[in-house]
């Protein structure tokens, strides 16, 4: 949207720098500038509370220096429903959730937006995400990566919906992140500059992830075993807390004492057993193949089959490859990339691109057959196997 024309804006406030440094460029540039925090968890559900009070407490000390008003507000009941109980649920599937994309989906972009546009009679909704959008001939915006490619959030923001895009604003999204941190400096936010980012899951913080799920699920522990002898290694701790890829230190089992450098290939979540490699590099873990679900497209629906480029987790480089339509029915997708891929996690999201623009993404519901697959299986049928 033209920004100019914009009098209102909500900023969301997180309590970090980039929050912080949006609203003040848009307080600069002349508009009147409404601080909102959202407050999307209960920290009363166990018993190590998040760092929500941190990031209030932080978030109001901002608007004070920059003069701006701050509300707050709470969308717990929301972020429960439509985004924490979705979390449990894949996981329960086998699947590793990407809750920040699910919550920027339905919370930031929908509630949190609604209340902005609806509630707070703001023209347009700002947030601190490195994105842009640009507007096209008809009303629809594009939405492109941002300037600083390392800190690029387009995975995370591609599934706003574009009714939503049309009126959000991103004032960080051209400029990098060295002159985010300077302008903070510059107003009196060097505290805020200096504070360290926030990495993870939002509602988990800084606790040990599967300490965390272990509040929420029933897990049961299971054999390892060997992807290419069938030996028995020793057991996991519940098949959901595990990813394709990542080492395994395995409570040994009588007469095998094998404890180290095991990496997770495979996990039979119906069985809740999980089949591991010897190797970081075993072609095991590498694939060509990825079958998504049906894509959210930002703006148009491209016709396929396409070649594009995709970023399979945030900040990996982008791989090239094709897409090709599976079923008419469900509109899932199969990826076809140029080159295996390791990092192919079940239940994150993959980010589509042709240049600088962000086409969609959608999340992946499984990836292979693998290399080692391909070598000794000759006759797969990829049309048979994702039909």
């Amino acid at each position: 949207m033209m920004l100019k024309s914009c009098r209102t804006v909500v900023c969301a406030m997180s309590g970090g720098v980039d929050s912080a440094v949006s609203a003040h460029l848009l307080k600069r540039r002349g508009h009147r500038v409404i601080g909102v925090f959202m407050r999307n968890w209960d920290p009363q559900e166990e018993e190590t509370g998040c760092r929500n009070e941190t990031d209030y407490a932080d978030a109001f000390d901002i608007c004070n220096k920059l003069r701006i008003p701050l509300q707050q507000v709470n969308f717990v009941k929301e972020y429960w429903n439509e985004v924490f109980s979705k979390f449990l649920a894949d996981l329960e599937l086998g699947l590793m959730p990407n809750p920040d994309v699910q919550c920027n989906e339905f919370i930031k972009f929908n509630h949190l937006f609604h209340h902005a546009i609806n509630v707070l009679g703001a023209d347009a909704l700002a947030t601190g995400h490195y994105a842009r959008v640009e507007n096209t001939q008809s009303k629809e915006v594009k939405l492109l990566t941002a300037t600083d490619v390392s800190k690029d959030q387009t995975l995370f923001v591609h599934r706003a919906p574009q009714t939503s895009l049309q009126r959000c604003v991103f004032p960080v999204g051209a400029l990098l992140k060295s002159q985010v941190k300077q302008i903070a400096a510059e107003i009196g936010l060097k505290n805020i500059a200096s504070k360290k980012e926030s990495m993870g899951i939002c509602f988990i913080g800084k606790r040990n992830f599967k300490t965390f799920v272990k509040q929420y699920l029933r897990l049961e522990t299971g054999p390892c075993v060997d992807l290419e002898t069938g030996r028995l290694l020793g057991e996991h701790n519940g098949v959901q807390l595990h990813v394709p890829g990542e080492r395994m230190r395995l409570t040994p089992t009588r007469g095998n004492h094998d404890a180290c450098g095991w990496f997770v290939a495979l996990k039979d979540v119906p069985n809740n057993r999980i089949y591991v490699v010897n190797s970081s590099h075993h072609p095991a873990l590498f694939s060509f193949f990825v079958k998504l679900e049906a894509p959210h497209w930002v703006r148009l629906r491209p016709r396929l089959p396409l070649r594009c480029a995709m970023r399979l987790f945030h900040n990996s480089r982008p791989v090239h490859g094709s897409l090709q339509l599976l079923a008419h029915t469900t509109g899932e997708i199969l990826v076809t990339m140029d080159t295996p891929a390791r990092h192919v996690v079940p239940g994150q999201y993959v980010a589509l691109y042709q240049g600088e623009e962000c086409l969609g993404g959608a999340m992946i519901l499984e990836s292979g057959p693998s290399l080692y697959d391909l070598c000794n299986k000759q006759d797969i049928d990829l049309n048979k196997l994702y039909s």
